[in-house]
């Protein structure tokens, strides 16, 4: 990128420095204070702080996304170092990696790299119901950062699949990562206009450009391509300052040697930042979201800085600021570097360092002389209990009440300032309200407490979880209700979408080689594939029967209607899309109708279907 346009960019993110931001995510904030020394009263009258949109004066931040838990991870980790390069390696459960090597987390965060989430079992997120949304980011993050014992802030999508034009669907899976305590993702939703259904606030979420040059046989030529058209595109750079190498670590050995070359080009630029997507989270919150506020005293201006701690951030970065309008000649509370200030965090702010987890028998391997729960009140009430039966003092208690999609408040705060050795306490929460609407009704209800505290001088964090089982007597929801099999040679899915259809004569029966989702969501069919015994190049074909009390026109809506996703649809004897829109009405009969997918393996299928506000709906099982 020229010189002029990187200045132009810097120049935009500058002016945009916020002095009375709003943290829009509630992180617990603190208060700094320091003190710069100019040659005259007027200089320190005209002097003003902006934070910078990067640390120092680095016009872009590099790093590198590796997902799934790979133990080929450390081969690229190896490789990374010798270029000074660092990334977030991005796990699901890695347990057959830890029975290995029970070091694998902890030796993939050595040269600087971090661990972050991608969810615990890697399903279709817009195929599973909003309860799992927040769970199965919640208990990766738990399980991780007790495992590797580090924060985690940052996440990747599974199958990078997260957009359906349902609202309730992208919403719940936006509501459950800030839930999670996610703020980083180095993402395909970058530049996606569909983005706002997530309701990410803004300064709420920071994203990457993904450059995806080939996994297994990396090429050059198309790393260099995407390179040159991510930094000569200023408006994206000016939002996101960051880009990410991506994806898998399933490089043959001639890919290795082709993945050093595209190293050896990102490194070593001396106005770039090389980071993890830990740090760059953490920073670009806190850049973005802290307040200054100035007094002067003579020769001398005193500027309160309000920012995050370090337990929510998930990292200590020190915060960078542009003094303006005068030269300082020393500083008080923080590090001068010409007219750039470093601000450090606060020796006594800190990220955890020991961080454990209540197990399901009331103990804690991490910390056995404590115990904490948590437990639902009902009328949206929740309590936390910590007792503490050791012999020290907890100090500074921040509980953190962490809620799926079903609660209005994706995180709800409650601290004490101390639980004294051989004592207990508690505190509670209530949920300004509960959603109504009866998507948020399925999923086994589930909740989780942070607890980060003090103890002897450093800083700790227990974790510990809530659950139920799933409620009973809901409707029948599409996956229950499907007849899934594979598509039979010379099959007539129009013939077969005719509700008069005996299927049992068209010898359609439910495939051995699929199983139903245990947390398939309300307004999904996701069938779960056994590849190595399905038969190659077969279709699944998904046939749902339902019933409606009226015969006034139906919408349905659903992705599976674009044309690149190769998945057919027909209704009651009539091929419906594709549909670009993702949106088609349907005339329905009065009584039974049957909808026929036709889909590739593994494929998930998310749809709403909609009559009048009088209308009902119901899904049959299909035999």
């Amino acid at each position: 990128m020229k010189t002029e346009t990187f200045l132009r960019i810097l120049a935009g993110l500058l002016c945009a420095g916020n002095t009375g931001a709003e943290n829009p995510l509630e992180f617990r904030e603190y208060t700094q204070t320091v003190r710069l020394e100019f040659l005259s009263p007027r200089e320190a009258q005209q002097a003003q702080l902006l934070a910078n949109p990067l640390p120092k004066n680095y016009k872009l931040a590099v790093s590198a996304r590796w997902d799934d838990s790979a133990w080929e991870h450390l081969r690229t980790l190896e490789h990374m170092k010798k270029y000074g390069l660092k990334g977030t390696f991005y796990q699901n459960n890695p347990v057959w990696c830890l029975r290995r090597d029970p070091d694998y987390l902890k030796t993939l965060q050595t040269g600087g790299c971090s661990i972050g989430l991608h969810t615990v079992t890697h399903p279709h997120l817009p195929c599973v119901d909003s309860v799992s949304h927040f769970r199965e980011y919640m208990r990766n993050r738990i399980m991780l950062e007790v495992s590797g014992q580090a924060c985690i802030n940052s996440q990747v999508l599974p199958f990078c699949d997260w957009w359906e034009p349902v609202a309730h669907v992208t919403g719940s899976i936006g509501h459950g990562m800030r839930a999670a305590g996610i703020i980083s993702s180095p993402d395909v939703m970058m530049k996606s206009e569909h983005r706002p259904a997530l309701g990410h606030p803004p300064r709420g979420h920071a994203y990457s450009r993904i450059l995806t040059p080939g996994d297994r046989e990396p090429k050059l030529a198309v790393f260099e391509k995407q390179l040159k058209s991510c930094l000569a595109d200023a408006e994206t750079l000016r939002e996101n300052p960051s880009i990410s190498m991506a994806m898998h670590s399933w490089h043959s050995e001639e890919g290795l040697k082709t993945l050093d070359l595209i190293f050896e080009r990102l490194a070593r630029r001396p106005d770039w930042w090389y980071c993890n997507q830990t740090e760059y989270g953490a920073y670009r919150y806190e850049a973005l979201n802290c307040s200054v506020r100035k007094e002067t005293q003579d020769c001398a201006a005193i500027f309160s800085i309000t920012r995050m701690t370090p337990a929510e951030l998930g990292a200590d970065v020190p915060l960078w600021f542009t003094v303006s309008a005068a030269t300082p000649l020393k500083a008080a509370g923080g590090r001068l570097h010409g007219t750039l200030l470093e601000v450090p965090h606060d020796s006594q702010r800190e990220v955890p360092r020991k961080i454990g987890r209540m197990m399901k028998n009331g103990t804690s391997s991490e910390f056995p002389e404590l115990s904490l729960t948590l437990a639902s009140l009902g009328a949206g009430k929740w309590r936390a209990v910590i007792k503490n039966q050791g012999r020290s003092d907890l100090r500074e208690c921040e509980f953190t009440f962490r809620f799926p999609a079903v609660w209005e408040k994706a995180a709800m705060r409650a601290d004490l300032p101390a639980v004294k050795a051989g004592s207990s306490a508690s505190v509670t929460v209530v949920q300004p309200s509960r959603r109504p609407e009866l998507y948020f009704q399925y999923g086994a209800p589930y909740a989780a407490l942070q607890l980060d505290f003090r103890r002897n001088g450093k800083q700790n964090r227990l974790y510990a979880e809530w659950e139920e089982p799933a409620p009973e007597k809901l409707p029948l929801p599409p996956d229950d209700a499907a007849l899934i099999c594979e598509m039979p040679p010379n099959a007539d899915p129009a013939g077969i979408s005719r509700p008069d259809t005996v299927l049992a004569k068209s010898g359609l029966t439910a495939s051995r080689h699929i199983r139903k989702r245990k947390n398939a969501g309300p307004y999904s069919i996701h069938p779960v594939i056994d590849n190595r015994k399905w038969p190659r190049d077969t279709a699944v074909l998904a046939i749902l029967d339902f019933e409606t009390d009226s015969a006034s026109p139906l919408q349905f809506r659903s992705r599976s209607l674009e044309a690149w996703l190769k998945c057919e649809i027909w209704f009651n004897g009539k091929k419906i899309g594709p549909a670009h829109s993702g949106t088609v009405d349907l005339q329905p009969l009065s009584g039974r109708n049957r909808l026929v997918f036709r889909t590739p393996p593994n494929h998930g299928i998310v749809f709403t279907l909609t009559g009048r506000e009088d209308s009902q709906i119901k899904f049959l099982k299909t035999e």
